[in-house]
Parts: structure tokens; C-alpha cells; sequence
């Protein structure tokens, strides 16, 4: 809002020095999101949700949390968000056969590394199973990449 912006300006030094703690935190957030997002290849690839069905296409996900895949030459993304603003979520987030083919994963373990935070997880990739265990704050989100071997 104005007086985020206003503290940022600080008097025409535009240096951020003016900032709460609070609001130097959400500024560094931004930072990285849009740094990320100007140089991710997968964000002009391709697309695919995820969040609806289980691999057996037999149970929703939570409706509150929306998750999909982008991909592009050697960049791989999964990306979770929660849009509840009061409850955390968590549940195994599984990838689509057509996906793990598509991305031509290999049986192992792998740690996705967060791109906004110091968060990481492990995808488990045996035989027709591609899962990763998702635990989201509320309004939580997680860029997630996949790194190639």
C-alpha cells in the first residue's frame, strides 16, 4: 500500500531504509519472486494441472490448494499453493504417469528445493509412483524444482 511505498522511498533515496522489519521481509520475498519468475525458462513452457485427481483419478486433493507443473527444456517446476488464509494443509502430492514419462524421471529420490524459501522436499519416484509430501502454512505457496540428473 501507500505507506510501504512511501517507507521504501524514504524521503527520495529509494533505498528501502525507512522500512519495517515486517516490510523489508516482504520486499526481499518480492524480490526473489520476481527475480525468479524474469529468468525461469519452465514459466513460458508448459503447463499442467495437478491439483484435481490422484494418480488412480479416485479422490480430490483439498479444493482450498491448487497445484500444477511447468516445464521447459531442462527446467522442471512444481508448484503448490494454499489459499486458505486460517488452515495448514498436508497430504501426498502425486504426479501424473504422463508427467513422470514426459519429464523421463528414473526410479530415486530427489529433493525439490523451494525457490522462494530455504524449504526442500523429496520426490520418491518407484515404478509408476511420483510422490512428495506437501505441508503448507496457510497462504503458502512453494515453487518447487526438479533437478535434472
Amino acid at each position: 500500500g501507500v505507506p510501504f511505498h512511501q517507507h521504501w522511498i524514504n524521503h527520495g533515496k529509494f533505498d528501502g531504509k525507512a522500512l519495517s522489519e515486517e516490510e523489508q521481509k516482504l520486499d526481499e520475498f518480492y524480490t526473489t519472486l520476481l527475480n525468479f519468475t524474469k529468468n525461469s525458462l519452465a514459466l513460458t513452457g508448459e503447463y499442467r494441472e495437478i491439483h484435481s485427481y490422484n494418480r488412480q483419478h479416485t479422490q480430490w486433493y483439498n479444493d482450498r490448494v491448487f497445484s500444477y507443473v511447468r516445464w521447459k527444456e531442462k527446467e522442471r517446476l512444481i508448484i503448490v499453493t494454499n489459499f486458505d488464509a486460517d488452515s495448514s494443509f498436508g497430504f501426498e502430492l502425486q504426479l501424473p504417469a504422463d508427467i513422470s514419462s514426459e519429464w523421463n524421471l528414473k526410479e530415486g529420490n530427489f529433493i525439490l528445493q523451494d525457490q522462494l524459501s530455504e524449504h526442500s522436499s523429496e520426490l520418491t519416484v518407484s515404478g509408476e509412483s511420483v510422490k512428495t509430501r506437501i505441508d503448507l502454512e496457510p497462504l503458502q505457496s512453494f515453487i518447487l524444482q526438479l533437478p535434472l540428473k
